[in-house]
Protein backbone atom coordinates (compact mmCIF):
# COMPACT_ATOMS: atom_id res chain seq x y z
CA UNK A 1 0.00 0.00 0.00
CA UNK A 2 1.65 3.64 -1.25
CA UNK A 3 0.61 6.78 1.06
CA UNK A 4 -1.82 8.15 -1.45
CA UNK A 5 -4.28 4.86 -0.60
CA UNK A 6 -7.73 5.47 0.89
CA UNK A 7 -8.87 2.46 3.05
CA UNK A 8 -12.55 2.14 3.85
CA UNK A 9 -13.59 -0.64 6.63
CA UNK A 10 -17.39 0.37 5.99
CA UNK A 11 -18.89 -0.56 2.71
CA UNK A 12 -21.48 2.16 3.23
CA UNK A 13 -18.37 4.51 3.83
CA UNK A 14 -17.01 3.66 0.88
CA UNK A 15 -19.89 4.39 -1.55
CA UNK A 16 -20.78 7.65 -0.38
CA UNK A 17 -17.07 8.59 -0.82
CA UNK A 18 -17.31 7.43 -4.41
CA UNK A 19 -20.57 9.12 -5.12
CA UNK A 20 -19.24 12.36 -3.60
CA UNK A 21 -16.22 11.72 -5.80
CA UNK A 22 -18.07 11.34 -8.88
CA UNK A 23 -20.43 13.95 -8.52
CA UNK A 24 -17.24 16.35 -8.18
CA UNK A 25 -15.69 15.29 -11.21
CA UNK A 26 -19.42 15.65 -13.12
CA UNK A 27 -19.33 19.07 -11.58
CA UNK A 28 -16.52 20.06 -12.87
CA UNK A 29 -17.60 18.89 -17.00
CA UNK A 30 -21.30 20.05 -15.99
CA UNK A 31 -21.45 23.18 -18.48
CA UNK A 32 -20.29 20.62 -21.36
CA UNK A 33 -22.90 18.78 -22.29
CA UNK A 34 -20.86 16.15 -23.88
CA UNK A 35 -18.47 15.69 -21.92
CA UNK A 36 -20.97 15.23 -18.93
CA UNK A 37 -22.68 12.38 -20.85
CA UNK A 38 -19.10 11.10 -21.37
CA UNK A 39 -17.84 11.13 -18.13
CA UNK A 40 -21.68 9.67 -16.75
CA UNK A 41 -21.42 7.06 -19.12
CA UNK A 42 -17.75 6.13 -17.85
CA UNK A 43 -18.52 6.48 -13.94
CA UNK A 44 -21.76 4.40 -14.43
CA UNK A 45 -19.70 1.59 -16.22
CA UNK A 46 -16.54 1.59 -14.14
CA UNK A 47 -18.00 2.24 -11.07
CA UNK A 48 -18.77 -1.56 -11.12
CA UNK A 49 -14.89 -2.43 -11.18
CA UNK A 50 -14.54 -0.45 -7.86
CA UNK A 51 -17.81 -2.11 -6.07
CA UNK A 52 -20.09 0.24 -6.48
CA UNK A 53 -23.71 -0.49 -6.39
CA UNK A 54 -26.23 -1.02 -8.92
CA UNK A 55 -27.73 2.57 -7.11
CA UNK A 56 -24.85 4.73 -7.77
CA UNK A 57 -25.46 6.41 -10.95
CA UNK A 58 -28.97 7.54 -9.08
CA UNK A 59 -27.32 8.55 -5.88
CA UNK A 60 -24.52 10.45 -7.86
CA UNK A 61 -27.42 12.51 -9.42
CA UNK A 62 -29.11 13.11 -6.35
CA UNK A 63 -25.85 14.13 -4.80
CA UNK A 64 -25.58 16.70 -8.21
CA UNK A 65 -29.10 17.68 -7.40
CA UNK A 66 -29.24 18.23 -3.97
CA UNK A 67 -25.93 19.14 -2.58
CA UNK A 68 -24.47 21.34 -5.80
CA UNK A 69 -27.98 22.43 -6.87
CA UNK A 70 -27.17 20.84 -10.49
CA UNK A 71 -30.37 21.32 -12.16
CA UNK A 72 -30.44 17.78 -13.18
CA UNK A 73 -34.43 17.81 -14.33
CA UNK A 74 -33.13 20.39 -17.03
CA UNK A 75 -30.10 17.69 -18.04
CA UNK A 76 -32.59 15.30 -18.66
CA UNK A 77 -34.50 17.17 -20.73
CA UNK A 78 -31.51 18.44 -22.67
CA UNK A 79 -30.78 14.96 -23.16
CA UNK A 80 -34.06 14.25 -24.18
CA UNK A 81 -34.69 16.76 -26.59
CA UNK A 82 -30.79 15.54 -27.90
CA UNK A 83 -32.72 12.08 -28.61
CA UNK A 84 -35.92 13.49 -30.40
CA UNK A 85 -33.46 14.81 -32.65
CA UNK A 86 -31.27 11.77 -33.71
CA UNK A 87 -34.77 10.12 -33.70
CA UNK A 88 -34.59 7.79 -30.47
CA UNK A 89 -30.67 6.42 -30.56
CA UNK A 90 -29.11 4.91 -28.00
CA UNK A 91 -27.06 7.77 -26.29
CA UNK A 92 -26.55 9.90 -23.03
CA UNK A 93 -30.28 10.22 -23.06
CA UNK A 94 -30.95 6.10 -22.60
CA UNK A 95 -27.63 6.44 -20.51
CA UNK A 96 -29.03 8.53 -18.11
CA UNK A 97 -32.65 7.31 -17.61
CA UNK A 98 -32.71 4.69 -15.72
CA UNK A 99 -30.45 6.17 -12.60
CA UNK A 100 -32.64 9.40 -13.19
CA UNK A 101 -36.04 7.44 -12.92
CA UNK A 102 -34.07 5.50 -9.24
CA UNK A 103 -33.23 9.48 -8.49
CA UNK A 104 -36.31 11.06 -9.55
CA UNK A 105 -38.62 10.42 -6.02
CA UNK A 106 -35.76 11.87 -3.90
CA UNK A 107 -35.26 15.17 -6.20
CA UNK A 108 -36.79 18.19 -4.93
CA UNK A 109 -38.34 19.80 -8.27
CA UNK A 110 -39.76 23.10 -8.64
CA UNK A 111 -43.42 21.73 -10.20
CA UNK A 112 -43.26 24.12 -12.90
CA UNK A 113 -39.67 23.36 -14.24
CA UNK A 114 -40.62 19.65 -13.74
CA UNK A 115 -44.33 20.56 -15.61
CA UNK A 116 -42.13 21.77 -18.79
CA UNK A 117 -39.02 19.42 -18.75
CA UNK A 118 -41.47 16.57 -18.28
CA UNK A 119 -43.17 16.69 -21.99
CA UNK A 120 -40.22 16.35 -23.67
CA UNK A 121 -38.59 13.77 -21.36
CA UNK A 122 -41.84 11.55 -21.58
CA UNK A 123 -41.34 11.93 -25.45
CA UNK A 124 -38.32 11.03 -25.51
CA UNK A 125 -39.02 7.77 -23.92
CA UNK A 126 -42.48 6.78 -25.59
CA UNK A 127 -40.09 4.52 -28.05
CA UNK A 128 -38.77 2.50 -25.00
CA UNK A 129 -42.42 2.07 -23.43
CA UNK A 130 -43.43 1.04 -26.82
CA UNK A 131 -40.55 -1.42 -27.40
CA UNK A 132 -41.21 -2.59 -23.69
CA UNK A 133 -45.33 -3.32 -24.05
CA UNK A 134 -44.30 -5.13 -27.29
CA UNK A 135 -41.95 -7.60 -25.46
CA UNK A 136 -38.65 -6.35 -27.13
CA UNK A 137 -35.78 -6.78 -25.42
CA UNK A 138 -33.46 -5.81 -27.82
CA UNK A 139 -32.93 -2.33 -30.25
Amino acid sequence: MNDNSVVFTDENLLQAYAARHAADKLGLVWEDVEAFATSFNNIERHGFKFGARREFGAAVLILLAMDDQRDVVGRMAEFAHMALVDDGERGAFWDLYPPFCKAFPMLIIDADHFALASDVIIKASAKDMIWWEAGYTAR
